[in-house]
């Protein structure tokens, strides 16, 4: 990236330079936008994991047995 910003400077000036950061802050902008839905996404998808593991430990709960009362034996 050094290399290519001397570059840029060496053939068109401070024009392009203001040019180069602007599109990096475009491109840095974009980015966090990007990790944000990609947060927010694994967030939303994690909940309904653990949605969907409460309801499957409700439903084996459900069709167990009911445990044997005091007095009774095997």
């Amino acid at each position: 990236m050094a290399a290519c910003a001397a570059h840029v400077k060496a053939t068109c000036g401070r024009r392009c330079i203001l040019l180069m950061r602007i599109v990096m802050a475009e491109t840095n902008d974009e980015k966090k936008a990007r990790l944000a839905q990609a947060l927010r996404d694994n967030l939303r998808r994690r909940k309904a994991q653990s949605r969907e593991a409460q309801n499957h430990e409700i439903a084996q709960e459900g069709a167990m047995p009911p445990p044997p009362a005091e007095g009774e034996k095997d």
